[in-house]
């Protein structure tokens, strides 16, 4: 324990080094900005030149056999991966200088529609339900609408029975299932409020979650997007829900926080993010009818809607305070299904961003939202190669495989420093246990859902049986509503 706040100490050091110079590097980067295409060009064009290199001159098993092969591949690896370290750091020092939007008075809180979306979610809802109706937003300023989405169970009678006589709640129930997209425009289409709220139906938020949410859009009028911060509430439910607590801390804590300065969050989620309604209303139509391949496209909602914001000129940022608690998986099978759903979104959406990011599409902080955008395209298209590439190189040769281990480790553990940060125990552990994972196990889920990107199945909201929630979502539950 006591290794562990040495540990804690000295990162704190670190933090307090710099965050007074990463607010600076904020305000100066725009004088940087000009030089910032030359060099994304430069190291692009490089990486795609030595993959030439390799797919037209070596071939077959002398390619993953021959020394010269193995040291320049090694070199092309430890490139990518030192600028992949480099983004990193920058990040690092822009989220060290984070500062919480502070909440903005009552009187002067917007007017909210909170929309909760439910299919076969049971009796989950009820916690979801219960945790707004209990939060601390002023009561004459939210209203409810829960959207039963032709569920096959009895998610509508335990939607009436939460939320019976409560004048602030509205409810509509769909015939068939009609998707999470189609439930969201039933909702925003039955309210009036000035500013949209998404939640899931087996999510949980804290009291201040809702106050903490909106404020950005108050105190700043640039911003339509405001992304929640999303943390696994059934995280002792087993090792995949412990996997990924560690994972939703540098995937969504860590990126979206060094995303927001630049009002560049590229995802804000469907678990709990806000909306500014007029911003909503300027692509509505165009987010209802967004098709892929000829076909209604009914996955990553919540991306595409950000994406389409953005497009517009709009700021999406995150608010770090604003927390909500969701139940994952607890089976290797629904962590793959769900990473399958996500990857084709991004995949989608990436398509999407190509369509309008060669034109000036806002006026500020263009550059790093760019920069930002390219580092996913590499993590579809780059990263799956040389992973995939890597590891036969290291069946092939044991002393190429200490190597590429070595460096995946070492980029693994480094990514974990903002785990320990926040949770000061062994959940960063799980954090490096994850990533090699990742690297080594898991590397064809992404792969593989660009092959299958054009497949709208959700895959992991088929009928529940009837069990209660998870006991960990239950005492979040009992602590929200306290």
């Amino acid at each position: 324990m006591s290794k562990l706040s040495n540990a804690s100490d000295f990162i704190a050091d670190i933090e307090f080094f710099l965050n007074d110079r990463s607010q600076g590097i904020i305000r100066k980067f725009n004088r940087f900005e000009r030089w910032i295409p030359w060099i994304i060009a430069s190291a692009g064009s490089m990486a795609l030149v030595l993959l030439v290199f390799f797919a037209v001159h070596f071939t077959g098993y002398s390619f993953f056999t021959n020394p010269f092969m193995q040291y320049w591949f090694m070199l092309l690896i430890c490139t990518i991966t030192g600028l992949n370290i480099a983004l990193l750091l920058f990040r690092t020092v822009i989220f060290s200088g984070y500062r919480p939007t502070a909440p903005v008075a009552d009187d002067d809180l917007p007017t909210l529609g909170v929309i909760i979306p439910a299919f076969n979610e049971g009796p989950g809802v009820r916690l979801a339900i219960r945790s707004v109706l209990s939060s601390n937003y002023p009561a004459n300023k939210l209203e409810l609408i829960c959207v039963d989405d032709g569920s096959q169970d009895n998610t509508w009678l335990h939607i009436q029975a939460e939320t019976r006589g409560n004048p602030r709640v509205k409810l509509v129930r769909h015939k068939v299932n009609s998707g999470k997209r189609q439930g969201l425009l039933t909702g925003f289409a039955m309210t009036r409020a000035e500013v949209l709220v998404t939640m899931d139906s087996d999510s949980v938020i804290c009291p201040d979650a809702l106050n903490h949410l909106v404020s950005p859009l108050v105190r700043d009028p640039r911003v339509a997007a405001v992304a929640g911060n999303i943390r696994v509430g059934n995280a002792k439910a087993g090792l995949i829900p412990k996997l990924l607590k560690a994972a939703f801390v540098q995937s969504f804590d860590f990126m979206r926080v060094a995303q927001s300065p630049f009002g560049a969050v590229l995802c804000t989620p469907g678990a709990l993010s806000a909306y500014r309604h007029s911003a909503v209303d300027e692509i509505r139509e165009e987010w209802q009818n967004q098709t892929f391949l000829g076909r209604p496209n009914t996955i990553a909602e919540d991306r595409a809607l950000t994406t389409l914001l953005l497009r517009q000129g709009h700021r999406s940022v995150m608010a770090r305070e604003a927390m909500a608690y969701t139940e994952m998986p607890t089976k290797a099978s629904g962590m793959i299904k769900m990473f399958l759903r996500w990857e084709r979104g991004n995949a989608r959406e990436n398509l999407s961003i190509l369509k309008f990011c060669h034109r000036r599409f806002r006026s500020q902080h263009y550059l790093p939202l760019m920069v930002e955008y390219l580092a996913g395209v590499n993590d579809q298209i780059i990263s799956p190669i040389l992973m995939v590439s890597g590891l036969v190189m290291c069946v092939l040769s044991p002393g190429f495989a200490i190597c590429y281990l070595s460096v995946l480790l070492s980029l693994s553990i480094l990514m974990q420093v903002n785990c320990l940060r926040q949770y000061k125990d062994q959940s960063w552990m799980y954090g490096v246990a994850y990533c090699m994972l990742w690297f080594t196990v898991l590397w064809w889920v992404v792969p593989y859902s660009i092959v299958t990107i054009a497949d709208n199945n959700w895959m992991t909201r088929q009928r529940r049986p009837e069990v209660t929630p998870s006991r960990r979502l239950i005492r979040q539950g009992a602590q929200v509503a306290a």
